[in-house]
C-alpha cells in the first residue's frame, strides 16, 4: 500500500499475473488475463483507472472476438463508475464502433450508449 492507503497497482503479485497473461502468445491465456483484469477493475475505481488504457489498447490491437468482450465490459465499467466520468472522456469508444464491422460490436455500441447515458453530458 501507498501513503494514502491505495494498493500499488504496479507492484502488486495480481498485476504481475495479469501483465504476463496478456504477454502471452496463446489467444487463452491473454483472455484470462483481461477478464481479471476486468473483475478488478469493477470492484474499484482506482484499479480501473489505472488499467483503463490497457483496455482502450485492447479494443483496437486484439481480433473481434477480443474487441466484443471489451466494449461489452468497458461500458459496464463506465456505467459502474459513471460518477467519475464525463462523456467526452468516453465517447471515442462508443461512436466509431457504431460502425463496427460486426454486429456484435455495433450492439454492444448501441447498449453503451445507454449505459453512458446515465453520465453528465459535459462536452
Amino acid at each position: 500500500m501507498d501513503s494514502n492507503g491505495q494498493d500499488n497497482a504496479e507492484e502488486s503479485r495480481l498485476s504481475c499475473f495479469i501483465r504476463r497473461g496478456l504477454q502471452s502468445p496463446t489467444k487463452e491465456a491473454r483472455l484470462q488475463a483481461l477478464k481479471l483484469a476486468v473483475a478488478c477493475s469493477f470492484h474499484s475505481h482506482y484499479v480501473f483507472s489505472k488499467l483503463f488504457h490497457l483496455f482502450e489498447t485492447s479494443l483496437y490491437l486484439e481480433d473481434f472476438s477480443f474487441r466484443e468482450y471489451m466494449l461489452s465490459a468497458l461500458m459496464d465499467m463506465i456505467y459502474m463508475h459513471h460518477d467519475k466520468i464525463t462523456f467526452a472522456n468516453v465517447s471515442h469508444l462508443i461512436f466509431p464502433f457504431l460502425y463496427a464491422p460486426t454486429v456484435n460490436l455495433q450492439l454492444a455500441a448501441i447498449i453503451g450508449c445507454g449505459k453512458v447515458g446515465k453520465i453528465k453530458l459535459i462536452f
